[in-house]
Formats: structure tokens, C-alpha cells, sequence
């Protein structure tokens, strides 16, 4: 998780037999291990790294808002 001000990469959580979560990888093997995390939250979790930085800052009191700050 970020902080108001702080960038972040958005990370999506490969979950095996959850069909929108599942990863099955690319053709080449190098490039599917490029893209996997593992132990991100906590220990035996692994995420889909998509290369998206995102900064998050506060509007209001209440009101958090994310947006896409660059593809890298």
C-alpha cells in the first residue's frame, strides 16, 4: 500500500482457479518470470507485475484517488 504523495506500482494477485485471476504466462518462459512476484504481501502470495506506476493523492479528508503516472 502508498501513502498520499508516494508512487506505486500496481501489482495484480495470480490466483490459481479463480479464472479472472490466473496467469498462465507468455510463450517465452523468460518473459513470464519477468512479470511475477512472489512473497509481495506475504510469504507464498505472488502478483502479476503490469508496469504501471501510479501516484496516489489525497483530494478531500475522506477521498483517496490513484491515477496512472507512467508505463514503465
Amino acid at each position: 500500500m502508498i501513502c498520499a504523495g508516494e508512487p506505486g506500482l500496481l501489482v495484480g494477485k495470480i490466483v490459481k482457479g479463480q479464472p479472472l485471476r490466473e496467469f498462465d504466462g507468455y510463450a517465452s518462459v523468460e518473459a513470464t518470470k519477468k512479470k511475477i512476484a512472489y512473497n509481495v504481501f506475504k510469504k507464498g502470495d505472488c502478483y502479476f507485475l503490469t508496469g504501471e506506476m501510479f501516484l496516489k493523492f489525497k483530494l478531500a479528508a475522506t477521498l483517496d484517488v490513484s491515477f496512472c503516472w507512467v508505463q514503465i
